[in-house]
């Protein structure tokens, strides 16, 4: 009989001993577009943000794994972006991209179907440069039980969820 993983600190579960999310971002994440459902919960999201006429102070992806790009659909939307996953393997992933390190993933292509889909700021001589450099400013990374603020808008992929967390 097998054992069911035990989930306990991190290294003795087996997401934290055989998760690899540069092999993930390779397998996922080399499209040179979004793919059609990213692009569908996309399109979504921001017709829904628009139709809102909301900006908000916070905004929270939970369990967003080592991608950027759907917190990138936010940035026009809000003041600060909060990634958070229960993988410190992910947020390091997400922490080599907000700091412009060498080794990060590209996510140009990806950053650059989001611009297409009408998200490109107007008067903007380089709309990506610009987008990274939002995303960039207004993202915290945050461990996998984050405290929420009062009020908050949590996005995982394909939903969007606003609640006010009781006192």
């Amino acid at each position: 009989m097998s054992r069911a993983p035990s989930a306990g600190p991190e290294g003795s579960d087996v997401y934290h001993q055989a998760w690899d999310p540069r092999a993930y971002l390779r397998q996922y994440y080399t499209l040179e577009t979004l793919s059609e459902d990213e692009r569908a919960n996309a399109a979504f999201l921001v017709r829904w943000l628009r139709q809102s006429g909301r900006r908000f102070r916070r905004a929270l992806e939970f369990g967003c794994g080592p991608t950027i790009h759907h917190a990138a659909f936010l940035v026009p939307f809000v003041e600060e972006l909060h990634l958070a996953d229960y993988l410190p393997a992910n947020l390091a992933e997400v922490r080599k991209w907000l700091d412009a390190a060498a080794d990060a993933h590209d996510w140009d292509a990806q950053l650059s179907g989001i611009l297409a889909m009408g998200q490109a700021a107007t008067g903007t001589a380089d709309p990506l440069q610009r987008r990274k450099a939002d995303l960039r400013r207004r993202a915290r990374l945050r461990s996998a039980r984050p405290g929420l603020p009062r009020r908050h808008a949590v996005l995982r992929p394909g939903e969007l969820r606003f609640g006010h967390r009781p006192v």
